[in-house]
């Protein structure tokens, strides 16, 4: 017969072999997972958030861009009060607030600017962006004298069924142009509607790139919708035109350069990016030979040689 000791030494060395981690170890194992988890959790809510952001933007830009052509002429309309009668059965407007009740529709009363900068929520084009409603500067170089001037219009707040809170600026006297009959255009001539959203109202962050962005409407017939969101900083080097694309993607396979709309439409939300009075490229050719570039400084779109001799400064969207 076996020795009873053997076969005791034997159970107790197998229950050794497949006893569990002790309670220190497992305490030690427990503290380092939830170390892990208080780190890792915030920037896990982050993406998530993000991603959820980017879809809803998504699907707001699609539908605004559905909805305008059923109105086919954006000049039948006389204020964004007036626009947001006939526009509201289209984007499911739940109620519209204006004057005192403006902030009644859960948009906060200060923005985030990409860069930092932190101001008031807009009320009117002027508050905007006051080159939109009144520009003058004189060409030091050449002499030309560029000008523009048109009443300032008040901006009115809706929220959807959706739960966005959108603030609407509305221009009753928007120009038609054909892009390649003109060198050089003022962008805000063109400019139709332009809406900044909050995706989910009052609360934070309220930052520009994240929660907040803009879609503008260029045109009152065969209107082109953007809703670029940029960047929040300049590549920080100037580019040439032809580089500019391939600039982009060196900051971030996910970043490319503005088409000449966007770069507008850009212009007009200048406060809400921390743009600068420079010159920005844009992805758009004129022609054959030359690209399209905003002048910050007058909200010009031009034209430039594809000579790859110019540099400019350069404000990525993304894809």
């Amino acid at each position: 017969m076996i020795n009873n000791n053997f076969v005791g030494y034997i159970k107790n060395l197998l229950n050794r072999k497949l006893r569990a981690f002790t309670l220190v170890e497992v305490v030690i194992a427990l503290t380092i997972i939830g170390v892990v988890t208080v780190l890792t959790l915030p920037t896990l809510q982050a993406n998530v958030e993000d991603l959820i952001f980017k879809v809803r933007k998504k699907v707001l830009l699609t539908r605004v861009s559905q909805a305008l052509p059923l109105l086919d002429t954006l000049r039948d309309f006389h204020s964004a009060e007036d626009f947001l009668d006939q526009y509201r059965d289209l984007v499911k407007v739940h109620m519209v607030c204006a004057g005192d009740k403006f902030f009644g529709c859960g948009l906060p009363q200060t923005i985030t600017a990409t860069d930092g900068t932190i101001f008031r929520m807009p009320k009117s084009w002027g508050e905007l962006n006051p080159k939109l409603v009144d520009m003058f500067y004189e060409d030091a170089e050449t002499g030309s004298v560029y000008s523009y001037h048109q009443d300032d219009f008040d901006s009115v707040a809706f929220f959807t069924d959706n739960g966005e809170s959108i603030n609407l600026f509305f221009n009753p006297v928007c120009s038609v142009f054909e892009q390649k009959d003109f060198p050089n255009y003022f962008s805000a001539s063109s400019v139709c509607i332009n809406m900044i959203y909050d995706l989910n109202g009052i609360k934070a962050p309220n930052t520009v790139g994240k929660d907040i962005g803009f879609i503008t409407v260029f045109k009152p017939v065969d209107s082109i919708v953007v809703g670029p969101n940029p960047y929040y900083e300049d590549i920080p080097s100037k580019t040439q035109s032809e580089a500019a694309g391939k600039a982009c993607s060196l900051q971030s396979g996910k970043l490319r350069a503005p088409t000449d709309y966007e770069l507008a439409a850009m212009f007009v939300n200048t406060r809400l990016l921390g743009l600068h009075e420079g010159y920005y490229w844009s992805s758009s050719l004129y022609s054959a030979d030359y690209a399209w570039y905003l002048w910050g400084t007058t909200g010009l779109i031009l034209r430039e040689p594809l000579d790859r001799t110019t540099e400019m400064d350069l404000r990525c969207v993304n894809r």
